[in-house]
């Protein structure tokens, strides 16, 4: 991968487009904005933010700039294509705005609220009486009884022993204020362990911060390929989200962490349709009865090849090969020109199966991927269209085309918390007019239209014929 180089420049904004990456809100044309672009090789990725937004870094290609000034920093750092600094009310305006942060808000204000009703569930478990009271009113006190009881178990804990109890859960956050790392520990323990996101398989889920846990959501992972972060838009009630069990209020045996690190590994590859256990018996004792050439022969790869296709698609257990059957064949027959020596059917098979998956698991995995969408969905009948969005995001990311991946997540977003079942009359509203949606503009609402009436959208198709 090439070096990447950052720069950053100050401009008065062209046009009222760009929005700031901080506050999210639109950048009015003739307003200030500071703008942070990356160059990786012949691609540049921009980014724009307000200047009050805007917080110097940490590092500048590589460079500390720890002991800088913000002074030092815009003059020496910030490119002033257009003549601003010749201005020092403007230069020292814009330095201002840098230094000037509004304060920080209090989010541990609500977790705080939340550990009060456990500490009034706590003091009031013995002086309840149940008689009288109708059966939801039981249950719900049952409920915040067995909340109560796992907050006696933690609220002895000091923060180091409460963060050690997260890590022993594998993926949780250990950073907060006490209150956030109980509720947190609390929660796990009544409800069982966060497991991998459902939706791109590889975030891990964590309780939302904003509503101290109320909601479950994915942030995404770091895709190490692409050296970037892939956004997620999965976002679920508490009450919904996927659980494992056990939780772990001990530290667990090596055997037990291997376990839940080999469960963890499983789950990902199911999730994508992979077979995380390598091929189905059945196909491997019809590999082991092939007349099965030397394929060390460059004359016979090609035999080898066609037997290889023929079992992986004509069988009852079918690969999820390429549809085109010359890609496919071209796929399958790569592998013996980067085998260093003799492949058997059942190395190749095995090959085989881990980079394309069986095309039943993966039809099960897209249809309970569907179904999380669908949960996390303002409206469920929008799934299936928000689904495809997904995919295609994380398929112009694979390519990268970091641009049209964020373009299209934003898209995914804007699906996801519409109220409303998007149709094919009233998909062209959501680009225009009064019924505009933001983030939805009229090349997405043709695509949308595009996989309403046809189950399709043909550039998806495109992108999934190119990754294959």
């Amino acid at each position: 991968m090439s070096d990447k180089i950052v720069t950053y420049h100050v401009e008065p904004s062209k046009s009222s487009r760009s929005s700031c990456k901080k506050c999210k809100e639109k950048i009015e044309k003739g307003v200030l904005r500071i703008g942070y672009s990356v160059q990786d090789g012949d691609k540049t990725l921009s980014s724009w933010y307000h200047p009050k937004c805007f917080n110097m870094p940490k590092k500048i290609n590589g460079n500390l700039t720890k002991g800088m000034s913000v002074a030092d920093f815009v003059e020496e750092h910030v490119a002033d294509p257009h003549g601003l600094y010749d201005d020092e009310d403007k230069l020292a305006e814009i330095i201002a705005d840098i230094e000037s942060k509004p304060p920080k808000t209090e989010k541990s204000n609500i977790f705080a609220d939340k550990i009060a009703t456990y500490k009034r569930a706590l003091d009031n478990m013995e002086n309840d009486d149940d008689e009288g009271k109708p059966s939801a009113a039981k249950k719900a006190k049952t409920d915040m009884e067995e909340i109560a009881r796992a907050y006696a178990v933690y609220k002895p804990m000091k923060n180091a022993e409460l963060q050690d109890v997260l890590r022993w859960n594998l993926g949780y956050a250990t950073s907060g204020t006490k209150d956030v790392l109980l509720v947190r520990c609390v929660d796990g323990h009544v409800n069982g362990r966060l497991g991998r996101c459902p939706v791109c398989s590889q975030g891990k889920l964590g309780l939302s911060d904003e509503d101290a846990g109320d909601t479950i959501k994915c942030p995404g992972y770091w895709d190490e390929d692409l050296n970037i972060k892939t956004r997620c838009t999965y976002a679920v009630p508490n009450s919904s989200a996927p659980r494992l069990k056990p939780w772990y209020a001990e530290e667990p045996s090596e055997e037990q962490k291997e376990e839940m690190k080999e469960f963890t590994e499983q789950q990902k590859a199911l999730a994508t349709g992979k077979s995380p256990n390598g091929p189905p018996s059945e196909l491997l004792q019809a590999a082991k009865k092939l007349d099965w050439p030397d394929t060390s022969n460059p004359s016979q790869r090609k035999k080898a090849c066609e037997l290889m296709y023929d079992l992986c698609t004509s069988g009852s257990v079918k690969i999820d090969l390429p549809e085109d059957q010359k890609k496919a064949k071209q796929k399958i027959f790569g592998l013996f020109s980067t085998a260093a020596g003799p492949l058997s059917a059942t190395e190749v098979l095995q090959s085989v199966v881990k980079e394309f998956g069986i095309a039943a698991a993966k039809a099960e995995a897209k249809a309970k991927q569907e179904k999380a969408l669908a949960a996390g969905c303002e409206c469920a009948a929008n799934a299936a269209v928000l689904q495809a969005f997904q995919e295609l995001s994380d398929l112009y990311f694979k390519a990268g085309n970091s641009n049209a991946g964020i373009s299209n997540k934003k898209v995914a977003a804007a699906i996801q918390g519409l109220d409303f079942e998007i149709t094919l009359g009233n998909v062209m509203g959501l680009s225009k007019g009064p019924t505009k949606v933001k983030n939805i503009g009229k090349g997405s609402a043709d695509k949308i239209k595009e996989f309403l009436s046809t189950g399709k959208i043909q550039k998806l198709e495109e992108k999934r014929m190119l990754a294959a």
